[in-house]
């Protein structure tokens, strides 16, 4: 997980990133069961085409995903918080829920579930998770095994999507148009499996 999220560190007016931790993420029974559920059901109706050798059944890849923090989850605690509004606690807690989603004015390509392989991406979504932690400054990033499925690709934004198109599980950002950087963007619940938190600090650019 750490070598992943150093080698994906694309931005390079980021600075250089150092892993100060990683927590493996416990999940509950039924987010578990329902996530190789969905994952066997994808590659057995579907046999989609892997990315690459490091993929699992269904084309499950591992993915970042960066989002709110209130509480101090991973720096120095390892117990999540009650509060509604700490999204990383409530994901650690009951996984990725379209129902919890918040609703924003836009979406690049509709209400979903985004993440990419690209660590220094998620980074820009990680900024209220900022905490000092033995003098440096922190943030966190959750790592999640994403059931890709069989993608389809889109350059442009499209706001107005609502799910992948027939035929397809998810949709996948390429750069191009309207990104610099990957994104896949999945709207199922039990397309994810939230797999690790990453404390991370970095060097300026």
């Amino acid at each position: 997980v750490s070598n992943q999220f150093v080698a994906k560190w694309l931005h390079q007016n980021k600075g250089t990133p150092r892993v100060i931790e990683v927590y493996e993420i416990w999940n509950s029974l039924k987010v578990v069961e329902n996530f190789y559920h969905y994952q066997n059901k994808v590659e057995s109706d579907d046999h989609p085409k892997r990315f690459s050798k490091f993929a699992g059944p269904g084309n499950t890849n591992r993915r970042f995903h960066g989002t709110a923090r209130k509480c101090n989850l991973g720096v120095g605690v390892n117990e999540i918080c009650s509060d509604n509004s700490c999204v990383v606690c409530r994901i650690v807690e009951s996984g990725f829920l379209m129902q919890k989603k918040s609703l924003r004015n836009w979406d690049r390509f509709g209400r979903g579930h985004y993440f990419t392989s690209t660590s220094s991406k998620s980074h820009d979504y990680c900024v209220t998770t900022e905490k000092v932690f033995n003098n440096e400054v922190t943030r966190v990033t959750l790592v999640v095994n994403v059931v890709v499925g069989r993608g389809f690709p889109l350059k442009k934004n499209d706001s107005t999507i609502v799910s992948a198109p027939d035929g397809y599980h998810s949709i996948l950002g390429e750069v191009g148009d309207d990104l610099n950087f990957d994104e896949v963007v999945t709207y199922s619940d039990e397309s994810t499996l939230p797999g690790y938190l990453v404390l991370y600090t970095w060097s300026a650019s």
